[in-house]
This record gives structure tokens, C-alpha cells and sequence, in this order.
């Protein structure tokens, strides 16, 4: 964690100590939710969010140095890879073997009637 932090100080941002927990919550929280498909539509979109503000923020090739502009150009378009991969599962979710998938299927189980009920509780 401390490189995160002296890497988001090398680059000016502000509160790098405070700033590297939401990153870990991002990262592994919200990838984890990602991974298993849980409210995955909202969490492909805050990841793809997460990682251009990543390219825009670390990897500007296009103000880099000569020397070091070869290598954030690979990595700036790895991330808009990255980010058409995590915009095809907001625009078609995660699949048929998502957690979110089966509470879908789980809910529709549920006759209509006790749902209306349970609704009200």
C-alpha cells in the first residue's frame, strides 16, 4: 500500500493516505461483487469509472516524457480495453450464472400473491 501512496503522490493528488482506501474498497470490494455478479451492472460501471480516471490520472502518454511515453501508451489503452469489457456487462449483465441471475430466478419462483404480501411487512 505504501507504493499506491507514493505513487498517487508523485502524480499531485491530494490526501494519497485517505484516497488509498477507497481505492482498496474499489478494487477489491467492488470486484469482488464484479467477480461473483452481485449488482453487477453497477459495479462494472463504477469500475470502468475507476479505471479511466486511472488512465487519465497515471497514464497520460500524451504529457509524458519520450522515454516513458511508449509504456503509458500501453497501458492507457489497456485500460479502454478493460473499460469496453466492463461496459459489455452493464449493457448485457453478468449471465446466467450470476448471483444477481439467481436471485432473479429465486424471485420469480415466489408466487405472485406472497410476494404482494411480503411486500407489505
Amino acid at each position: 500500500m505504501a507504493g499506491t501512496v507514493a505513487t498517487m503522490t508523485s502524480h499531485d493528488i491530494p490526501f494519497p493516505n485517505i484516497l488509498v482506501w477507497g481505492a482498496v474498497v474499489v478494487e477489491l470490494g467492488i470486484g469482488l461483487c464484479l467477480m461473483a455478479g452481485l449488482l453487477a451492472r453497477a459495479a462494472a460501471l463504477v469500475l470502468a469509472a475507476y479505471t479511466l480516471a486511472l488512465g487519465l490520472l497515471f497514464h497520460a502518454y500524451w504529457l509524458a516524457p519520450a522515454a516513458e511515453a511508449r509504456f503509458d501508451r500501453i497501458i492507457f489503452f489497456n485500460h479502454l480495453s478493460i473499460i469496453g469489457g466492463m461496459l459489455i456487462v452493464v449493457a448485457f449483465g453478468a449471465g446466467y450464472y450470476s448471483l444477481d441471475a439467481l436471485m432473479q430466478r429465486r424471485s420469480e419462483r415466489i408466487p405472485s400473491a406472497m410476494r404482494h404480501s411480503v411486500a407489505h411487512l
